[in-house]
């Protein structure tokens, strides 16, 4: 059996602490304020919801129904699980390359076919943003996209002036937790270096930070409320917030 010993030299514990503990609290539990985002009014809304591998996202914003999510892109194989396959509309399922494509000519025709805004290799696989997503998104004027760091600052750069971007990243407990949840997925040590990476540089791109913690107790005394509810609810208050921003 594989062991779930974390690798040496994640120290997070303490890192994770330091974050939270300096930046502001907001509103609700779970959630911590480090900038206040500039809101544009005639400019619809887009909440980046980013962080690392293993630490999230998708359950995060699993429960955001009513707003549409943008399907970003990737070649990677769809994950099984034990219950049933991973969901159809989770990405734009690219084509993968042909045999006679060299690699970075492929690259460019996945640009250029998916028209990406963006897009970064990893763990092998392909991840970008089309544009066509991004405007299917935000016809209802409010949209979340599931993207990583490095999306995140160029659609920051790309997306000026044409929408409110809202930045808002994930955080795990621990990387104990990252290590975990990892398991059975390929790649599992570079995935977890390249959490780590993004909560380095997290502090200077995003607007808030959601606790996305297993250990409630620490946020309320109500023992019927899991950490992802409080995340869940977290996201919910930010849309919501600066949904009503825009409509005053």
């Amino acid at each position: 059996m594989k062991s779930l010993k974390l690798p040496k030299n994640f120290l997070y514990r303490k890192q994770i602490g330091f974050l939270l503990s300096s930046v502001e609290k907001a509103e609700v539990p779970t959630l911590y304020k480090v900038r206040e985002p500039r809101i544009e009014k005639g400019l619809p809304l887009l909440f980046a919801i980013f962080s690392g591998p293993g630490t999230g996202k998708d359950a995060v914003l699993a429960n955001i129904e009513d707003i549409p999510c943008v399907p970003t892109a990737t070649n990677r194989v769809r994950r099984k699980s034990k219950n049933k396959g991973e969901p159809k509309d989770n990405y734009v399922w690219m084509r993968k390359r042909k045999r006679s494509e060299k690699q970075q000519d492929y690259l460019r025709s996945l640009v250029k076919e998916y028209k990406l805004l963006e897009y970064a290799e990893h763990s092998g696989s392909v991840y970008g943003v089309p544009q066509a997503s991004i405007d299917l998104a935000l016809r209802s004027g409010v949209a979340t996209i599931r993207t990583g760091i490095h999306a995140v600052k160029i659609l920051d750069r790309k997306l000026k002036g044409e929408v409110n971007f809202i930045k808002v990243f994930i955080l795990p407990d621990s990387y104990e937790q990252v290590w975990i949840r990892l398991q059975g997925r390929e790649d599992e040590r570079a995935r977890l270096e390249e959490t780590r990476n993004c909560i380095e540089n997290s502090f200077e791109l995003t607007h808030f930070y959601i606790h996305n913690t297993e250990y409630p107790e620490k946020y309320t005394n109500d023992h019927h409320i899991s950490g992802l509810d409080l995340s869940q609810k977290a996201l919910r208050f930010l849309i919501d917030k600066y949904r009503k921003r825009l409509s005053i």
